[in-house]
């Protein structure tokens, strides 16, 4: 196997009066990025190796899309914090049928924190907040899609508690 590409991240904070706002917490941004350059397979010894990059194949896991985001974006104001998440996955084409084409997805999630005193926080969220439904295709497995790649589940709602002793 071949593999080349680029892995990026990219974290910046900036308190709000630092940048002539009111006193009122941070602001972070927080990207992680990966642009895949080349995945090449050789199925056989000796035989040519084949370029999979921006392929789904049949197989569990060979979601190789050119470009995969997972981006933050949160609000911090002790004891409060609110964040939005985007994850990102390029459009695929089916390794075993060229002429179908999965759409690039998005997906987005909501989440906050609450800080009660020194030992007990309360979080909760939603997640794929626009219940986008998974890519489908025909690959020889169950569920027509990848569940290692797509969300499956569509929305969902979480809350938690964080006890420190």
């Amino acid at each position: 196997m071949k593999t080349s590409g680029t892995d990026f991240q990219v974290d910046w904070v900036v308190a709000l009066a630092d940048v002539g706002g009111p006193h009122w917490g941070t602001v972070a941004l927080n990207v992680i990025g990966t642009k895949l350059q080349e995945w090449k397979r050789q199925d056989l010894p000796g035989g040519a190796f084949t370029d999979r990059k921006g392929t789904i194949s049949n197989t569990f896991g060979l979601t190789l899309p050119e470009w995969k985001f997972l981006s933050t974006l949160s609000w911090n104001y002790d004891p409060f914090s609110l964040g939005v998440r985007w994850r990102y996955q390029g459009s695929v084409e089916n390794f075993n049928n060229r002429e179908q084409v999965l759409d690039a997805v998005n997906y987005f999630d909501l989440n906050g924190s609450w800080k009660l005193n020194e030992t007990v926080t309360v979080r909760g969220g939603v997640n794929n907040l626009t219940d986008k439904q998974p890519r489908v295709y025909s690959p020889s497995i169950a569920a027509n899609t990848d569940p290692s790649s797509y969300d499956l589940v569509g929305r969902r709602y979480y809350i938690g508690l964080t006890a420190r002793f």
